[in-house]
């Protein structure tokens, strides 16, 4: 008998082992898939496979080169000269650690994304089993998350069906999580946060550990709390900002709310949340002070709909057409919650009503990070709703949820899927020759030198690392400067106007870059250059002036 009892018990551990480490070993391989094609070197040149990346990585890869060639410390923005580098910099500046130690562009940016990959499905599938205890629900609720999606897979099926899927060349062209002729635009978490947003990838682990040790001290408030844990928690949150700003202030909001709660329960508030309050206040104040830091314009404003902005359109309908059958499913799972998670549910669901009602940043895009939190913890009351009050023996609720899940996930899943065909939309980001001629440019000017170059993305400007007067227009405007009297100042500049030389010398510029990325939406006037400065290096259709 006790042999018998023993086998079963064994039979079950190992069942349930094989289980966690199935899904945990699912969704870690699906990212290195991934990954694998986000950054590859063919021999000549560099080629990344997702738009998304190509636009975000061409910003990350310059603040690479930046640590990595000019200073670990920045006292200006490497896009914005005089202006403070108010960004959480940490993911970049530790790929630039890596490359100064000798590792290759590819391996210092791409390994540390599959870590914190994994580090990002081993702590959601904890967090999810932790607040509902089972690991199916745990599975369904990743799936809920990671494949998030709306109402595109209507436009999938009419597409395949007229035939105009195969039409689609190259993929990006049919992103079924965003379609603007449909008002669609919430794209799959995966495809548009976690795989080209360095600092979320980072900071989204940290902050989902965080809320699963809030869970386990709302969960049980008279569990003993030692010191030394909530000392390092808090410490650990207080590190925060500057991995990624919005992930802290999504802690700290439901640090607050816990804190809130405990307080109206007993009517007092524990002098033990000293011990994560104060290291977490003395790491994290001096970064929220650099961060808000300088120039630029304020991020808060009121903007109702957030970007339901179509005409006729209802909230309730922008909702709808954007996450589909959870517009339905979370607002009923929460009414079927136990009341602890509906409860811990509060600041989410706020953090979901504020989101609707004021945009936190000058890009009202970017209140998306606070929304994927949202929908983070709503993924698991769904999953939960789904599995054990909808769930049944009987085959119509089985096919039931089947369907809801399928319609939930099927939009996303597409999307994600399409990242794998790199050869069908990979982009180019630059050659060998590109960083051989920025090697040579760096042997031979001093680390604060400063470059001129247009308010575009320029590949040799990427990785040359150095300090130039105004990189990329569009991304600055995201982070709230006012650029037009400078991005005025330097068309005057390329232009040869007869203020070019005090121009130059308010800026400080050492070195001007005319090639076909100054071309684009400026008037270069080369003649102007080419009889008042020498040539300090030239590549192809790309000349740097020596205008010390």
């Amino acid at each position: 008998m006790d042999s018998a009892r023993s086998f079963f018990f064994r039979r079950v551990f190992w069942s349930i082992r094989v289980f966690d480490i199935s899904v945990v070993a699912g969704w870690s391989v699906l990212f290195v898939a991934i990954w694998v094609h986000m950054l590859v070197y063919d021999g000549t040149e560099y080629w990344t496979g997702s738009s998304f990346v190509w636009a975000d990585w061409s910003v990350h890869i310059i603040y690479i080169f930046n640590f990595a060639y000019r200073s670990l410390i920045l006292a200006s923005h490497p896009l914005y000269l005089g202006e403070p580098f108010r960004y959480h910099f940490v993911a970049d500046l530790l790929s630039a650690l890596l490359l100064r130690s000798g590792a290759t562009l590819i391996q210092a940016t791409v390994l540390p994304s599959i870590l914190a990959s994994f580090a990002l499905v081993v702590v959601s599938y904890i967090l999810y089993l932790s607040v509902w205890k089972s690991r199916l629900v745990a599975a369904l609720a990743m799936a809920l998350f990671f494949f998030n999606g709306g109402l595109g897979f209507i436009w999938f099926f009419v597409d395949f069906f007229t035939g105009k899927l195969a039409q689609y060349h190259p993929p990006p062209l049919y992103l079924f999580t965003e379609i603007q002729s449909a008002h669609i635009a919430w794209l799959n978490f995966i495809v548009a946060e976690f795989i080209p947003q360095r600092g979320f990838l980072l900071g989204a682990p940290i902050a989902l550990f965080l809320l699963f040790s809030l869970w386990r001290i709302f969960e049980s408030p008279q569990m003993a709390r030692p010191w030394w844990k909530l000392f390092g928690l808090g410490a650990l949150c207080g590190i925060l900002p500057l991995v990624h700003i919005h992930s802290f202030l999504v802690v700290v909001l439901v640090l607050c709310f816990i804190m809130a709660v405990e307080f109206f329960r007993y009517r007092r508030l524990g002098v033990i949340w000293l011990f994560w309050i104060l290291p977490m206040a003395a790491l994290a104040l001096p970064q929220l002070w650099y961060l808000s830091y300088g120039g630029g314009q304020g991020f808060i404003r009121f903007n109702p709909g957030w970007i339901a902005d179509k005409p006729g359109e209802s909230l309730v309908w922008f909702w709808f057409n954007n996450i589909g059958v959870m517009t339905i499913l979370i607002p009923v799972a929460f009414l079927f919650a136990t009341p602890s998670v509906r409860v811990f549910s509060i600041p989410f669901m706020l953090l979901f009503v504020a989101c609707n009602i004021l945009t936190f940043q000058p890009n009202m895009w970017d209140n998306r990070k606070f929304f994927l939190y949202w929908y983070f913890f709503s993924a698991g009351m769904v999953a939960h709703f789904l599995l054990t009050t909808v769930w049944s023996k009987r085959l119509l609720s089985q096919i039931l949820v089947a369907v809801l899940i399928l319609c939930a996930i099927f939009s996303g899943f597409v999307d994600v899927m399409n990242l794998l065909q790199f050869e069908k939309q990979k982009y180019k980001l630059f050659s060998t020759e590109d960083i051989d001629f920025t090697k040579q440019i760096r042997t031979r000017t001093e680390k604060n030198a400063i470059f001129l170059t247009g308010p575009t993305t320029s590949w040799v400007a990427m990785v040359l690392g150095r300090q130039v007067v105004m990189g990329l227009d569009f991304w600055l405007t995201t982070y709230g400067y006012d650029i037009q009297n400078r991005k005025d100042d330097i068309m005057r500049i390329y232009a040869g106007d007869p203020l070019t030389a005090q121009l130059l010398n308010k800026y400080s510029v050492d070195f001007v870059m005319i090639g076909d990325r100054e071309r684009q939406g400026m008037v270069v006037n080369d003649a102007y250059f080419v009889q008042h400065f020498p040539v300090f290096a030239k590549q192809r259709d790309t000349v740097i002036y020596d205008v010390r």
